[in-house]
């Protein structure tokens, strides 16, 4: 059986695994610019303020927009659509053959 996986976002959950980078607070050095975007989007100009935050790539490091929400959201999405297939599987107490965590527990594929 197939399983489509949402790609909405961008996630491209299972084949490669989300990375996530660390987004800044906005400060002083990007204070004006976001001021203005959030200006445009409560004057109901969502175009423009969209064209204004794309015309900025020096904001890709803050956080301004949803769209790292969104491909988060995405991934989790996934992670429960694969999970549905490990419904052969058992959480197990037979210790790998790898390092883990004391007191954790992992899941093998049922024989």
């Amino acid at each position: 059986m197939a399983i489509t996986y949402s790609r909405e976002s961008g996630s491209l959950f299972p084949d490669s695994i989300l990375s996530m980078n660390d987004k800044k607070d906005i400060d002083d050095s990007v204070k004006d610019i976001v001021m203005q975007i959030y200006s445009l989007i409560e004057n109901n100009k969502i175009n423009k303020a969209k064209a204004l935050r794309n015309d900025h790539p020096e904001l890709d490091d803050y956080e301004v927009n949803a769209a790292d929400f969104n491909l988060l959201a995405e991934e989790i999405q996934n992670i429960g659509i694969y999970t549905k297939r490990l419904s052969g599987t058992v959480v197990s107490k037979d210790e790998p053959t790898l390092d883990y965590d004391t007191g954790s527990s992992w899941i093998r594929q049922l024989d």
